[in-house]
């Protein structure tokens, strides 16, 4: 992958899981979405914007963000994080990786080819409380917090998505998450039943 279209993908990544809470420090995103999920919860140095601000400012004015809100701060760090060594200043402040992260691309004609499957998907505009209650309880989310933090997040995605509910004998087996946006698909919230599990592909 080019350096052009990592930052376009950690973009539209960024666009599709967004925190409640933001606050922009020179190119800067403070995310913060009480303190669930880590994407929603952490520094997205994707970009560095033009003012006369101090790295040393724009890295105490981030950890002052979460230490408000009574939590560690996080940072998103990938190919494309502003500044370029910014990984290794947080490590020389103390900071660890603590959530490693692959993020894979492939076309969607490339997708279709390999998932041939005879279940049928039915695929919402909006979120459902059928769906949501399903990916709670396939995602094993117990927390009340925890979900209402998660709904909040699928309630105000801004680009159109989709949410994709699999039935299995009657049964609610497996959903997933599409967000599109600028001709791609981000593919979120995938979970599949304990029971529907290790299936293969075709879903012998």
């Amino acid at each position: 992958m080019t350096l052009e279209l990592i930052r376009l993908v950690d973009e539209l990544a960024a666009n599709a899981w967004a925190a409640h809470t933001n606050q922009i420090v020179s190119g800067w995103r403070l995310r913060w979405n009480d303190g669930v999920t880590g994407r929603a919860n952490s520094v997205w140095a994707g970009s560095l914007g033009n003012d006369q601000i101090t790295f040393e400012d724009r890295i105490q004015i981030a950890e002052e963000f979460y230490r408000r809100r009574n939590t560690h701060p996080k940072f998103h760090i990938c190919p494309v994080t502003q500044p370029a060594n910014l990984d290794s200043i947080l490590e020389a402040r103390g900071y660890v990786i603590i959530t490693p992260t692959d993020v894979q691309i492939a076309s969607v004609a490339a997708v279709i080819e390999r998932s041939a499957s005879r279940y049928e998907v039915t695929v919402s505009e909006n979120l459902t409380a059928t769906w949501f209650e399903s990916f709670c309880r396939l995602s094993e989310q117990t927390d009340a917090r925890a979900i209402n933090a998660r709904r909040e997040i699928l309630r105000h995605i801004a680009p159109r998505a989709g949410y994709a509910l699999l039935k299995i004998d009657d049964q609610n087996a497996a959903v997933g998450l599409g967000v599109v946006e600028r001709g791609w698909i981000g593919l979120f919230s995938i979970d599949t039943g304990a029971a529907f599990r290790k299936r293969g592909g075709n879903g012998r």
